[in-house]
């Protein structure tokens, strides 16, 4: 058998809005620990008296507030987007691999244009302005697996300090989530975090941020 404290924290650790509303004071155990009695008795195998929860629950409470909350205030220190984008997927060959490093090697980006890729084990993805994808088209043989066009990118540039502490992508992203707007990529590098989505959601997106 579990202990319920211990339970009880573990499952609460999982819930974001029952761990922010205790973080913020907002928590009515009474209801909370009715609404999850049943759920804590499967895990702890053993009957929970709805007060005892009531009791934890006061007592994780505690703790939650005297450490630091799920989500975090992220400052931003610059907001830069890039639109229109294009997204080109192509199969992570060896020759098709070089072919792209050869043509990115060459590859004279203005100010204002945009490249980034990512490489897994069977996919090679680029988004890039549509001057560069059109281009990066003709120069490889092989079709693409997928090519998407009228995207835009936000640019967010933080601190790099934020790199080494948890949930600052999550939080961010969290914004675009709660406004239920689909994204196509999330880069994160060590000072910015980019999401790239539909260029109708450019507007939106921004706002969010600003």
């Amino acid at each position: 058998m579990i202990k319920i404290q211990k339970a009880l924290e573990e499952y609460v650790m999982q819930d974001e809005i029952a761990l922010s509303s205790m973080n913020l004071g907002y928590m009515n155990y009474s209801k909370y620990a009715a609404l999850i009695k049943k759920k804590m008795e499967k895990i702890a195998l053993k009957k929970i008296e709805t007060q005892s929860l009531v009791v934890s629950l006061s007592r994780l409470s505690k703790k939650v507030k005297t450490s630091n909350s799920i989500i975090k205030d992220v400052e931003i220190r610059n907001i830069t987007t890039k639109s229109p984008l294009s997204e080109i997927v192509y199969g992570s060959d060896k020759a098709t691999v070089n072919t792209i490093n050869a043509f990115y090697n060459k590859l004279k980006l203005s100010d204002e244009e945009f490249y980034t890729s990512t490489s897994t084990s069977s996919e090679l993805t680029i988004i890039c302005s549509p001057r560069i994808a059109d281009k990066l088209s003709d120069h490889v043989k092989d079709l693409p697996i997928m090519r998407i066009n009228n995207l835009a990118a936000i640019l967010l540039s933080i601190d790099p300090k934020y790199y080494p502490k948890p949930n600052i992508t999550y939080s961010l992203i969290r914004r675009i989530a709660l406004k239920q707007i689909p994204l196509a990529e999330t880069i994160t590098t060590r000072s910015n975090i980019i999401f790239v989505f539909d260029i109708k959601y450019l507007k939106s997106i921004v706002e969010l941020f600003v």
